[in-house]
């Protein structure tokens, strides 16, 4: 619904966060999450441009906890409650 009380006034990094599509080649089915090793997989997030470390996981839930609460905290203009 894109009647104007329902739009908020965003740049372009701010719009950027609320991407939500996954690559066409994701192992783990989650955005944010990539697959290391057999059973490890690492957890990273985009803030001004840069790659920031979330931590090794030996779960995709685990690992994707990590993107929600890092998203929360440094992205808080995009953050929606899934």
């Amino acid at each position: 619904d894109n009647r104007l009380s329902n739009l908020r006034l965003a740049n372009r990094q701010i719009n950027g966060q609320n991407q939500r599509h996954l690559g066409r080649k994701s192992a783990t089915g989650v955005i944010g999450v990539y697959k290391v090793k057999k059973n490890t997989y690492k957890s990273l997030i985009q803030v001004n441009n840069k790659s920031k470390y979330l931590g090794t996981f030996s779960t995709v839930g685990e690992a994707y906890l990590a993107y929600c609460k890092a998203k929360e905290d440094l992205q808080p203009a995009s953050f929606v409650d899934e």
